[in-house]
């Protein structure tokens, strides 16, 4: 089994905390830890660091490359559109 992790986000929904260029998903809201961090330690009691992957928009890839400098290239999906 293989999980997406979908987090493209046009971080409207929190806002005027979230932005475009940090939605929501990079935010310590329920933990000392982004949300995106939090559920990628979810799917890790799972699944295999290897199959796990992320969806996200151009803008969003150096945000989520600085979360997770673990995580390779090829991992990171990036979304051609909305």
């Amino acid at each position: 089994m293989k999980a997406i992790i979908l987090a493209g986000g046009s971080g409207t929904r929190l806002w005027p905390m979230s932005r475009r260029s940090r939605p929501k998903q990079f935010f310590h809201i329920l933990t000392h830890e982004p949300l995106i961090r939090d559920t990628y330690r979810r799917l890790l009691r799972l699944l295999r660091q290897e199959d796990i992957f992320f969806s996200v928009t151009e803008e969003l890839v150096e945000a989520l490359q600085r979360e997770f400098p673990e995580i390779p290239q090829d991992h990171i999906i990036v979304e051609p559109e909305k």
